[in-house]
């Protein structure tokens, strides 16, 4: 079981108003230790960093929450390139996207997502979900079998 105090999220969303409301949930949560990026290049640069960049590299995320349709590298990309690197595919994963058919949502999940989140959404659903995936058995990689919340 992880404490919030302790966690370290990244949050991507090439919306500036989103990625502030996302910070603000995670911070009444109790969570402050939180790196916010505009497209999913940047969260690319962000994680190797985290894991790549020697002793005096930032300490590893805990999760990602991202959105999915962004420049220069979508959501889906960045959660593909994850899922495809060893030291980064564990992290759990929530896209957090306005497209809210079935299509997007399976082809979200089967690329690894651990959670799929459509805007808009409700401040109890996202602190139910980064529960769920930071104290329960979906914290450790890729799920299974997706869980989606509207």
């Amino acid at each position: 079981m992880k404490d919030f105090d302790t966690c370290r999220v990244l949050v991507v969303d090439d919306q500036e108003a989103m990625r502030t409301v996302v910070s603000m949930v995670l911070e009444s949560m109790g969570i402050s230790n939180i790196i916010e990026t505009a497209d999913g290049s940047e969260a690319v640069d962000i994680l190797r960093r985290s894991y790549y960049g020697g002793v005096d590299s930032p300490k590893e995320f805990d999760i990602v929450i991202s959105d999915w349709k962004m420049p220069y590298k979508s959501g889906l990309e960045l959660l593909k390139e994850m899922r495809c690197n060893p030291r980064l595919r564990h992290i759990p994963y929530v896209m957090l996207t306005c497209l809210d058919d079935e299509q997007s949502m399976k082809e979200a999940i089967e690329a690894g997502a651990n959670k799929y989140l459509t805007k808009p959404f409700t401040t109890k659903t996202l602190r139910g979900t980064i529960r769920s995936l930071l104290h329960g058995a979906e914290a450790s990689g890729p799920p299974e079998n997706g869980l989606i919340a509207r």
